[in-house]
């Protein structure tokens, strides 16, 4: 079980990195879907395009800290990951999903100027 828990988070991780480097080298067309869908990158493309350099750079940022995290998870704890851990962890990822996409949509605000 611990494994599949493991290959879970590394997957998770591995997403994170492909969307950041797709963002960043070929980020989808405007108003395209899997895509950052926000209230003002949809503004106009120049948005669009900040939208997506910005949110690339931190899906790559945060699958990086994720996969050194699970590596550490795995060397320093264990098979015996207690669930308070792994529910951190989950919780973690969950806030680096919700968090780079709140960061993202306020750096093209701010940039662009837009109001609400």
């Amino acid at each position: 079980m611990y494994t599949t828990l493991t290959a879970i988070d590394i997957l998770f991780a591995a997403v994170f990195l492909l969307y950041g480097v797709w963002y960043l080298v070929k980020p989808p067309k405007f108003k395209g879907s899997n895509a950052l869908n926000t209230v003002y990158t949809r503004k106009n493309e120049a948005a669009w395009r900040y939208g997506h350099k910005v949110g690339g750079l931190l899906f790559l940022g945060s699958g990086l800290l994720l996969a050194l995290l699970c590596v550490l998870k795995r060397l320093l704890i264990g098979p015996e990951c207690s669930a308070f851990i792994r529910y951190g962890y989950t919780a973690l990822e969950l806030i680096f999903v919700i968090g780079s996409i709140l960061i993202t949509n306020a750096c093209v605000k701010k940039k662009f100027g837009f109001q609400d």
